[in-house]
């Protein structure tokens, strides 16, 4: 019957469009006639029309009300969820585990509630209680102090002038009761923090800036007190503060009550002492400790070396950032002949006498040395012939522009710059035979000085030539004004293909010109990989470079003896000449070896540039052709 009915509303539908075709044709207005045969020919469609409107409605208000019922069931099923997830079901010593590894790993934990572990005791009553009953979790801390300078009375600001205005003075008052309101928090903390870690040795990193007398000198000697009654646990100390203020709170401390103590890192702000002879130094007593196998120290007016003298003979690791005399350093590595990593800041004074050829520096286990040196003295030539280092795998070597102080005692100390002689760095090299990486300053060290270095070198895979940027102090260090000294890359660069004899001349194919056969006879770093050129001397084109890395690289590596680069940075401070990487690329695909190539290309803009805003990202491209 239902079928009946939609063929008969069809037919009339039909019957509509056929009958009056040719009036949808134009706009004419339709005879009444005409008018009242169309409408009672639409009764029927527009009846069923409704009906079906009818049942659409009624089909979307069932899937509303069971789109409801779902959405209900959902929130419901979802409350259960909760009580069903793994979290929950985690025995408490896996949760111990996975909250000790939410720890930061570069450096101690901070006293805020927004970073593990105090933000896992704000979660819930669960976590709070397996937070506080895990020792490990308390075992590392960094401890801030810092209080500004106080304002009442008119005190002179951090520039030496008075603050005028009601509303600068004001804001300071505010400011430095803030600050001693956080420091007395912090002395409860402190204790509450420490003694939650039980018996496990702990890693204790404090800063202290004080720059006002108006502090109650209790509350520090509080703070202070904590700190040397958990002294026999401590395993790893930082310490960065006034000088005057660790004689005032720790020097005191007794070595013996540190039996744990392994690693030490000391920063002494203010002036540490300091002119004249070094046994005027005072001790730093905590540097004495028995077990103590790290070392690193800075201090601004140049610490002296007597209170390295002291340190325990069994010290592994040793880094001085502050500037030592050459004969203070030889004294220092006689005695730490147990030295594994070195680095020292060297400013060494001309009219040192030399040492005797017959006292050798001997340093059977060092693996790493890291040398910074201001004076090229004979002195220091010395030193490097008498070091015998055989263990010897990573050398960094660079020079720094030593400022003299303004005091004439510190410039009769360390003396001036003065035109560099021999170098002699060749001599650690010559007797380090499992030196695998070596990084030179080469916009300071002469050419002839580099070369001997590297025909030592036979053993190195990593080379690097230039300084990081995390290594420049000064300006002046990058070598624009001061870096006389370019190594020239045809050095180290081989013939990319087959040379062809003739004679007492041979021709290279790829560089299209004769080369002596003498020189073809010296290749450098036969097991060369890694090479960083971190500012290329300006007269070393992108072809240059281009036949340097295609000589060491795939077939051409095999067939010149060498190893095959791996990986290949450099830096220009000029424009880019070519594409370097096509011819590269060619030969990647061809015979399928692997380089990862970093070209970096830094000009310099005129005044007044379009390019001023402009990020550099478009004049440096990284590749890695696999």
């Amino acid at each position: 019957m239902e079928s009946n009915c939609v063929d008969s509303t069809v037919m009339e539908s039909s019957l509509i469009e056929d009958r009056f075709a040719k009036l949808l044709e134009n706009n004419d207005t339709p005879s009444q006639f005409v008018a009242a045969e169309i409408n009672g020919l639409l009764v029927k469609p527009l009846q069923k029309l409704n009906g079906v409107d009818q049942e659409i409605g009624d089909i979307k208000q069932t899937l509303d009300t069971l789109e409801a019922e779902c959405e209900d069931l959902k929130g419901s099923i979802s409350r259960y969820e909760l009580l069903r997830a793994p979290i929950r079901r985690l025995p408490p010593d896996i949760l111990h585990e996975i909250f000790y590894r939410c720890l930061p790993i570069h450096r101690n934990p901070i006293m805020n509630c927004e970073e593990a572990p105090l933000l896992l005791t704000c979660i819930c009553q669960s976590w709070r209680s397996i937070a506080l009953s895990s020792p490990r979790l308390w075992t590392r801390i960094h401890i801030p102090l810092y209080l500004p300078r106080n304002v009442k009375n008119n005190v002179p600001n951090a520039w030496g002038g008075f603050m005028q205005s009601e509303g600068e003075r004001n804001k300071a008052e505010v400011e430095w009761e803030v600050a001693e309101k956080t420091i007395r928090s912090r002395k409860e903390l402190v204790q509450t923090w420490l003694s939650r870690s039980g018996v496990l040795p702990l890693s204790i990193s404090l800063s202290c800036e004080i720059f006002s007398d108006l502090l109650e000198e209790n509350i520090l000697r509080q703070i202070f007190s904590t700190i040397l009654f958990f002294s026999p646990m401590i395993g790893d100390l930082q310490l960065s503060m006034p000088f005057d203020i660790y004689q005032v709170y720790l020097s005191d401390i007794s070595p013996d009550s540190l039996p744990l103590l392994r690693k030490l890192r000391v920063g002494f702000s203010g002036r540490v002492s300091m002119y004249g002879d070094s046994s005027s130094a005072p001790p730093v007593s905590l540097m004495q400790a028995p077990n103590l196998q790290s070392l690193s120290i800075r201090a601004k007016a140049g610490h002296p070396a007597r209170a390295i003298f002291t340190v325990a003979e069994n010290l592994r690791d040793l880094s001085i950032h502050h500037c030592i005399t050459s004969t203070d350093a030889i004294r220092i590595l006689r005695r730490l002949n147990r030295l594994e990593h070195c680095k020292l800041f060297i400013a060494s004074h001309p009219d040192e006498s030399h040492f005797d050829p017959e006292d050798s520096i001997s340093l059977p286990w060092l693996q790493s040395l890291n040398l910074a040196v201001s004076v090229i003295t004979d002195g220091m030539s010395e030193l490097y012939k008498q070091l015998h280092a055989p263990h010897l795998a990573r050398l960094n070597y660079r020079r720094f522009v030593h400022r003299p102080h303004r005091h004439a005692a510190w410039s009769a100390l360390f003396g001036t710059e003065e035109s560099p002689s021999t170098l002699g760095l060749h001599y650690i090299v010559e007797q380090a035979s499992k030196l695998t990486k070596l990084s030179l300053d080469s916009s300071r060290i002469e050419a002839q000085d580099i070369l001997l270095c590297l025909r030592s070198a036979s053993q190195v895979t990593h080379l690097t030539l230039g300084l990081h940027s995390r290594e420049i102090k000064h300006p002046d260090e990058v070598g624009f004004n001061t870096g006389q000294y370019e190594f020239d890359l045809h050095h180290l660069t081989l013939p990319q293909e087959p040379v062809l004899e003739n004679k007492d001349k041979q021709f290279d194919l790829t560089v299209g010109h004769h080369i002596n056969s003498a020189n073809l006879m010296e290749t450098l770093l036969p097991k060369l990989e890694v090479f960083e050129g971190l500012r290329m001397a300006v007269k070393t084109t992108d072809s240059e470079v281009k036949r340097f890395i295609l000589g060491r690289l795939g077939a051409s590596a095999e067939r010149n003896g060498v190893s095959s680069l791996k990986q290949v940075k450099m830096t220009f401070y000029r424009a880019q000449q070519m594409n370097v990487g096509a011819e590269i690329r060619r030969l990647v695909k061809e015979e399928g070896v692997a380089i990862e190539l970093d070209m970096r290309y830094v000009v310099s803009r005129v005044a007044y540039s379009p390019w001023d805003g402009m990020l550099d990202n478009s004049q440096s491209w990284d590749i890695q052709y696999r």
